[in-house]
């Protein structure tokens, strides 16, 4: 019995504020709308004769339509205390009326009442252009409240909960890699990294526990290493480091740690020690296994549901109580379409099968697998291949997606035929190649809108021209699959000349992507860019990748290729007229280092008489030389020859530096920490200082917690009393390293009801430490709301002991089955009490307004008037009592409450039996 007393309270509670809400949307044209207050000992006469006076002080009002509304306000309100015989409820009576209509030229007297939470105390009249609520809205303030904090060593955020309702109070950022001298948030955010998996991302989008390239230079290998941290932070001075080379690209802060090769071997720099003409680190290529990468095909128009699928939807609608025409209406469909989808006599388009199947809270993708077949001869790969890829990179280079097609512009008419029977061939799809001659090129175009939607969807990174990257799936792909990609990219935007193989895009991005892709398959290249001042169609600028090593292009020959016959016999003239001289694949170890191991093996400087100067670390050698001019002259020497071959291919190759330039701005930076102790930064391997800062970082997390327990202290000690508890969420051990120390108000220590796991301490954390904690916060409005919807929701899937709609609820209310009624606040309804004019009959009208024109009374045919208007979920309250049933109010902020409300309406009951 003290449970159902409970929860008729917190129902009458939730029904006040609702009431309060609609009350506070009412504004008036001008001073005519009325509230009265009237506590339960307050004399009659006294109440009677003021609204009379006021009804006489009125007729001043100058303007005339306010005049009659104010009258006719007060008039309704002297009305009603005589119809009630002046009978108050204990806790007195609020009464609202005026003109609500918000359109000018109409006029809408309502009368509202309330009956207060707690007793009134004082008498008021109010008139003004809205209804004075002020007393009523102090008596559905939350005094009791809960603190939840979610934090970690980067972050921390507090919410305050009341009710059902949290606000966030308060986000704080550490400034844990502030403190670090080194090593800490120093790369530009746009710079490149390269991840085990294949995917090139920029280092702002990495997070712990990442995988990415780097190095082992106790062994000077490549390895793949995890990242341990990543901080953020904006730095005043910063500089661009540009080499030669290849021509790469870094900007960092001065006091970033770079690797710089000596005649020591190598060593560590500050960027603000390094100088024009050191030597820096860089991979020769990178190891990617790559994997088969799965695609999604269900983006056709419509599909044939099969006879087993068709009478699995009708089961599991019926399961859930939903008839035919209440289906329709969620679907915005005819009762009639539903029964025809059911029985197969037509067949849905992709979207109502999507929306068909989320009403039903069936997984889509898997009912079409299991029951569906398309209705098109188009067809979408369901995994990426080499033609597939091929294709994406020719889309990205010279192609745009339409709505309903796909289109590419190309001047060379072999390859517009090469492409457009590929797209046709891939997707058996209805292709069309034309000349356009005003615009001088071939247009090709291949239609089918599941063939856009496929590719947008499945490689989101094909955007605008400016706005594309090299799709991830593409980058995690095995290398054959790689290496058509870039075929498709340069037969669009590709072109050999005399010195060597280039590809020039606006879009910086791309090319930097390219650049490092192409170090998978061991090609060096440099990147350019140029202001495009030329071009009197774009302002952008113009990246070009360069390619004219060799080695290099036999790789890109080999591998790779152009499509085109003319660019690939121009790609081979070019590769015949090179020599084996390569500047970009220099040896990584000193000469003298080489001289020291040749002359333990008896050999001297005589016997390599070409690179001699090389032995004095005077110059680099390439290790084309190397091998020709070193190793094959100690062929006889298996020992030395093997260890000459291994330092031959040792995969880090020396990088000189080219230009040093100072930015003087201030620059969001971003910095990392790995296992290994470095990385692959825009094709350079950077330096992490990690583990050299490790005591100023415990340091600076130290100094996080104290000004977390400094604002925790400073926005809760004041109000400890209204405190029933705290929350203290977070990932890991964080948070109980943070209890242990004794920065915290030992009043607010004592109020720590709870510890919660969770995955994020952002806002959303909040969201996620409520939910995990409902055993801590049982009686809180927010757990109770969720546990009652989701009983409700049990009942109507699994043991049918639950009905909902309006019918439906009332029928059950009359029968006295129910135990449990639902009522959503979002349900804005009125029903009207009516009663005749000539004798005792009173009726219930639902219709909004009520037609009492056509309405007579039952009993003798005598009109009808209007006696009171009543809040339909009122209404549903009193025959709930009736029942002995319990009342549940459910709101609009959680999501349960918003799920109750737009999938069942808003009225629901839990039934005693069926």
């Amino acid at each position: 019995m003290a449970q159902l007393d409970l929860n008729a309270l917190d129902a009458e509670k939730s029904l006040f504020k609702k009431k309060i809400k609609m009350l506070d949307e009412f504004k008036g044209s001008g001073t005519e709308l009325i509230s009265v207050y009237i506590p339960l000992a307050t004399d009659r006469s006294g109440v009677m004769k003021q609204l009379t006076d006021e009804v006489s002080q009125s007729s001043n009002i100058k303007d005339p339509k306010t005049r009659k509304n104010v009258q006719g306000a007060l008039r309704k309100i002297i009305n009603l205390l005589k119809q009630i015989n002046f009978k108050l409820p204990e806790t007195g009576l609020a009464i609202f009326c005026g003109n609500v209509s918000p359109n000018d030229g109409k006029v809408d007297i309502k009368l509202f009442t309330v009956k207060p939470l707690n007793k009134l105390e004082t008498k008021l009249y109010w008139c003004d252009s809205a209804f004075h609520l002020v007393p009523l809205k102090n008596m559905v303030q939350p005094t009791d409240i809960y603190v939840i904090v979610t934090m970690d060593k980067r972050e921390a955020t507090f919410a305050v909960l009341k009710g059902k309702h949290y606000d966030i109070v308060g986000n704080f950022r550490s400034r844990v890699a502030g403190k670090i001298r080194a090593g800490g948030q120093c790369l530009a955010p746009e710079t490149l990294v390269q991840l085990s998996n294949g995917e090139i991302i920029e280092i702002k989008e990495t997070h712990n526990p990442l995988e990415i390239c780097a190095a082992n230079l106790d062994n000077l290998e490549l390895n793949n290493t995890k990242i341990t941290n990543k901080w953020e932070s904006n730095k005043n001075n910063l500089i661009r480091i540009i080499t030669k080379y290849p021509r790469l690209d870094l900007t960092c802060s001065e006091e970033h740690i770079l690797f710089r090769v000596t005649e020591e071997g190598i060593t560590e720099a500050e960027a603000l020690s390094l100088k024009e003409g050191d030597l820096l680190i860089m991979p020769a290529r990178t190891e990617i296994k790559g994997e088969k990468q799965l695609l999604n095909t269900l983006y056709y128009n419509s599909y044939k549901i099969g006879p087993k699928g068709l009478t699995y939807l009708k089961d599991r609608r019926d399961s859930l109580k939903i008839s035919q025409e209440q289906f329709g209406k969620l679907l915005n469909l005819h009762q009639a379409c539903v029964s025809s989808l059911e029985l197969g006599k037509f067949d849905p388009l992709d979207d109502y099968l999507k929306a068909y199947c989320n009403i039903l809270k069936i997984p889509v993708n898997d009912f079409i697998r299991k029951y569906c077949k398309k209705k098109t001869n188009l067809q979408l790969p369901n995994y990426l291949d080499c033609k597939l890829s091929q294709f994406l990179g020719y889309l990205i280079g010279d192609g745009n997606i339409e709505k309903q097609r796909i289109t590419f512009s190309e001047q060379a008419k072999e390859i517009a035929l090469l492409y457009g029977k590929l797209g046709k061939a891939l997707f058996k799809a209805n292709t069309n190649i034309n000349f356009r001659n005003s615009k001088n090129y071939w247009q090709v175009r291949i239609y089918g809108k599941p063939i856009a939607d496929y590719v947008l969807n499945e490689f989101p990174e094909v955007k605008k021209a400016l706005d594309s990257s090299i799709p991830a799936k593409v980058l995690k792909s095995e290398n054959k699959v790689l290496a058509s990609f870039i075929k498709g990219l340069f037969d669009a935007e590709g072109y050999a000349t005399k010195r060597g193989l280039s590809i020039s895009m606006n879009n910086k991005k791309i090319i930097e992507q390219l650049r490092i892709a192409l170090l998978r398959f061991g090609i060096i290249a440099s990147i350019y860019e140029y202001d495009n001042r030329k071009n009197i169609y774009s302002k952008n600028s113009r990246y070009t990748l360069d390619m004219t090593e060799k080695k290099s292009l036999e790789i890109f020959q080999k591998q790779i290729s152009f499509s085109s016959e003319i660019k690939s016999a121009k790609l081979a003239k070019c590769i015949k007229s090179k020599t084996e001289r390569s500047n970009v694949r220099q040896m990584i170890i000193p000469g003298k280092e080489i001289r020291t191991m040749f002359e333990n093996e008896e050999y001297n400087t005589c016997d390599f008489p070409k690179v001699s100067n090389f032995f004095r670390n005077e110059r680099l050698m390439s290790k084309t030389a190397f091998k020709n001019s070193i190793i094959d002259n100690v062929k006889s020497n298996k020992r030395l020859k093997e260890k000459f071959e291994n330092i031959l291919n040792i995969p880090i190759l020396p990088v000189k530096i080219a230009k040093l330039q100072r930015i003087n701005e201030k620059t969001r930076t971003v910095d990392i920490t790995t296992k290994i102790g470095n990385f692959m930064a825009n094709g350079l391997i950077v330096h992490n200082s990690a583990q050299r800062f490790e005591r100023l970082r415990e340091e600076a997390e130290h100094d996080f917690y104290r000004k977390v327990s400094e604002e925790m202290n400073k926005a809760f000690t004041g109000q400890i009393d209204k405190i029933r508890g705290i929350i203290v969420g977070g990932p890991g051990l964080t948070k109980n390293y943070f209890l242990e120390t004794d920065l915290l108000d030992h009043r607010l220590k004592n109020k720590i009801i709870g510890k919660i796991d969770v995955g994020y301490t952002d806002p959303s954390g909040i969201k996620e430490a409520i939910d995990k904690s409902q055993e801590v916060l049982q009686q809180t409005d927010i757990i109770r709301e969720k546990q009652i919807v989701q009983e409700f929701l049990l009942n109507v899937v699994k043991t049918g002991l639950a009905t909902y709609g309006q019918k439906e609820v009332e029928d059950a209310l009359t029968a006295r089955k129910v135990s449990k009624l639902l009522i959503s606040e979002g349900l804005e309804k009125m029903v009207y009490k009516v009663k005749c004019t000539a004798c005792e009959y009173t009726e219930i009208m639902y219709q909004e307004p009520p037609d009492l024109r056509n309405n007579k009374c039952k009993d003798c045919g005598s009109a009808l008037e209007i006696i009171e208007e009543v809040d339909y979920a009122d209404y549903l309250m009193e025959k709930a009592m009736e029942s002995n049933a319990e009342t549940h109010l459910v709101s609009t902020e959680t999501d349960d409450g918003k799920q109750f409300y737009t999938g069942f309406g808003g009225i629901g009951a839990i039934l005693r039996y069926k």
